[in-house]
C-alpha cells in the first residue's frame, strides 16, 4: 500500500436487490473478475484507509475479509441508508469523512479518491452535466442529520446532496468511457465488457 495515499475509509454499497440484473450483481463476471473484487482493488489502489461494504447479512460477502454494514435505519431506504451506515461505522473508527460508491460501477475513475478528498467533504461526483449522487464524500458528523431526513421522507441521494449542500466534484470521461456506467443489467455488463478492451485489474 502506498503511504501517499489519503487515509480514507470507503463503503462500497451493494445492499440492492438487483432486481433487473437478475441475481445479485455484485459476483457477476466483468473481465474475469467478480464486480466486488474489481471495485475493491480499484479502490485500494486509492486509499490507505479500510474499505468496507455495506450489505445485508448473510447476503455472500461474509468470506471476503471486509466488515460488512449492515443498514442501521429501520425500513428500505436504499443508497441513502448505506450511506448513513456508512458515516456511522467511519465515525465510531474516528474518522470525519467518508467516501460511497455502489457496486456496479466497475470502471471508476483512477483519481476518484483523491479528487473527492481535495474537494471536501460534502462532495458528489458529476460527469457530463449529471450528478452521482451516491458517489460522495460525507462528513461523519451528519450522521444525525441524514438520519432525521430519511425519517422525514427523503428517498432520492440527489436531495441528500442538495441539503446538506454537497460541492459538485468534476470528472472527465477516461479511455473515452463514461467512469460512473452503472450495471443494471446482464445486457449492460456485456456492452461494458466490450467497450473497455483492456482489463480494469
Amino acid at each position: 500500500m502506498q503511504s501517499d495515499l489519503p487515509n480514507i475509509p470507503c463503503v462500497i454499497l451493494a445492499g440492492g436487490k438487483s432486481r433487473r440484473f437478475g441475481s445479485n450483481k455484485a459476483f457477476a463476471t466483468f473481465h474475469g473478475a467478480r464486480l466486488i473484487d474489481v471495485l475493491i482493488e480499484r479502490i485500494e489502489r486509492q486509499t490507505s484507509g479500510p474499505i468496507s461494504i455495506n450489505a445485508i447479512a448473510e447476503s455472500g460477502f461474509e468470506k471476503m475479509g471486509r466488515k460488512i454494514l449492515p443498514d442501521r435505519l429501520p425500513g428500505s431506504f436504499g443508497p441513502l441508508a448505506g450511506i448513513h451506515a456508512a458515516m456511522h461505522w467511519a465515525g465510531k473508527g474516528g474518522y470525519s469523512s467518508v467516501i460511497t460508491t455502489p457496486v456496479d460501477t466497475p470502471i471508476l475513475p483512477a483519481r476518484f479518491v483523491e479528487k473527492l478528498v481535495a474537494t471536501g467533504a460534502p462532495a458528489t461526483a458529476i460527469f457530463n452535466d449529471r450528478v452521482h449522487a451516491v458517489h460522495g464524500i460525507w462528513p461523519t458528523s451528519l450522521e444525525d442529520v441524514l438520519a432525521e431526513a430519511v425519517t422525514d421522507g427523503m428517498r432520492a441521494a440527489r436531495d441528500w446532496t442538495a441539503e446538506c449542500e454537497a460541492s459538485l466534484c468534476e470528472f472527465r470521461a477516461e479511455d473515452g468511457l463514461d467512469p460512473f456506467f452503472n450495471i443494471n443489467t446482464p445486457e449492460d455488463l456485456q456492452m461494458l465488457e466490450n467497450a473497455q478492451p483492456v482489463s480494469p485489474r
